[in-house]
């Protein structure tokens, strides 16, 4: 299961129902079941580093596509096909040839692969007999980071879903896999590295709540940067370092449908809501530009692509 399923679980049975219907992906990655509906799932897009290709998967059942959306033709391609099992959260390298992604393998093992772009090959980074989900890269191309979520426990409304998550890194060349954090968590949003590879920013979740936490890449150290005691969670962070967008209903903390964008200073000062045209928005990523992301939305059944300015306006339905 992606992580996104993971977090909807961590919250409350309420959100729990309607994420599962709306995503209905398999046992896998997170341990759910069932819900399986016909046609693709557009879901889950990452920007390329040069601005001018989303990549984002759709979920066909027990497989999954990733194709590549040119932004100024509104065409798309196929990355990769059929991949079997669950499938997702691709996140490109920074030189933009390759890009990373979390998969269950089609089996209980968690796996990590990585994609070179130009040539179509797959190749397996990690596999684990634990959830690992929300595989991110660092800007030296190498630092992998991700969320390692180690228990496997029952649900409140039946099945089972993963948890203790924690971050972990290590080298895409070399391995190395360490345990970074110690927080075990319910569940935990995919990570983003600041721009100078020295923070990871992440949502740590417990069973009713959110919040998004500064983890230091050498040592691990973890301070909370914003406490929200409602659903605070998956950052973007800027190119320039200097704005994170997430997602929270502290707004309306009782509307558990709504997960509007907000920004704020990467020290968790100076939050706004970005007023949009969608209520249940998911994983925001930034475009180069800095000024704009792209996030996904289940609201129509099959997903949207859009991108979101953080003015307030002019955003547009890429998808």
């Amino acid at each position: 299961m992606s992580s996104w399923i993971a977090l909807a679980n961590a919250r409350m049975p309420s959100r729990e129902l309607v994420v599962v219907a709306s995503w209905s992906l398999s046992l896998g990655l997170g341990g759910l079941s069932g819900c399986a509906r016909p046609g693709p799932r557009i879901l889950q897009p990452c920007v390329s580093p040069d601005g001018r290709t989303i990549t984002y998967c759709t979920a066909w059942g027990k497989s999954t596509d990733l194709l590549a959306l040119d932004v100024s033709t509104a065409r798309t391609r196929p990355v990769v096909t059929r991949l079997h099992g669950n499938a997702g959260e691709p996140a490109y390298l920074s030189d933009g040839r390759s890009l990373v992604f979390a998969s269950d393998a089609g089996g209980d093992r968690g796996q990590i692969s990585r994609i070179d772009l130009r040539t179509g090959n797959v190749t397996p980074v990690l596999q684990s007999r634990w959830s690992d989900t929300g595989p991110t890269v660092g800007p030296d191309n190498d630092t992998l980071a991700f969320v390692r979520s180690t228990r496997l426990r029952d649900r409140s409304m039946g099945g089972t879903t993963w948890s203790d998550a924690d971050l972990w890194i290590g080298s895409l060349t070399k391995g190395n896999w360490r345990q970074l954090t110690r927080v075990k968590a319910e569940a935990a949003s995919p990570a983003q590295f600041s721009p100078d590879g020295t923070t990871l920013y992440v949502g740590f979740h417990s069973i009713t709540e959110a919040d998004i936490y500064a983890v230091s890449v050498a040592t691990g150290a973890t301070k909370q940067i914003t406490a929200t005691r409602c659903y605070t969670t998956d950052p973007a962070v800027s190119p320039d370092g200097s704005v994170i967008v997430f997602l929270s209903d502290r707004a309306n903390p009782k509307d558990y449908d709504s997960t509007p964008l907000w920004q704020m200073r990467t020290d968790g000062s100076g939050a706004r809501m970005i007023p949009g045209p969608a209520k249940r928005w998911r994983g925001p990523r930034f475009f180069p530009d800095g000024q704009s992301v792209v996030c996904w939305v289940d609201e129509d059944g099959d997903g949207q692509l859009w991108r979101i300015h953080l003015s307030g306006s002019g955003h547009s339905r890429l998808r």
